[in-house]
């Protein structure tokens, strides 16, 4: 009888391992090691904007900033979140969080808030 192994890839938390290093299946030698993700930023200037940089990086993520008329325009924004989106627009890894109150609450679920 063929055993089947746990492919760490469906795991929860997959997207917080480091690359090269993804548990092998019955080693728990790597099991609460987690890595930094890096969080963008998608802001306009704003005083909400460069809060949400500054609580981010208090909360240890590697953060990346793109500014409204340099990295990329209005339109482009509107494009990406939607007509209704408010500044600043935060990604934690690959996935959209939103905006600040919506990515606090995101972190603060997981445990990520120290």
């Amino acid at each position: 009888m063929a055993q089947l192994t746990i492919d760490p890839r469906n795991e929860d938390d997959y997207d917080t391992w480091e690359y090269g290093t993804e548990p092998v299946p019955g080693d728990n030698t790597w099991s609460n090691r987690k890595r930094k993700m890096q969080a963008l930023v998608y802001g306009n200037g704003s005083q909400e904007s460069e809060r949400a940089k500054m609580v981010l990086e208090a909360c240890g993520q590697d953060v990346r900033e793109f500014l409204l008329g340099a990295d990329f325009s209005d339109r482009q924004f509107r494009a990406e979140f939607g007509s209704e989106a408010e500044y600043p627009q935060i990604a934690i890894g690959l996935n959209h969080r939103g905006t600040l109150k919506e990515t606090l609450k995101y972190m603060s679920d997981r445990g990520m808030l120290v």
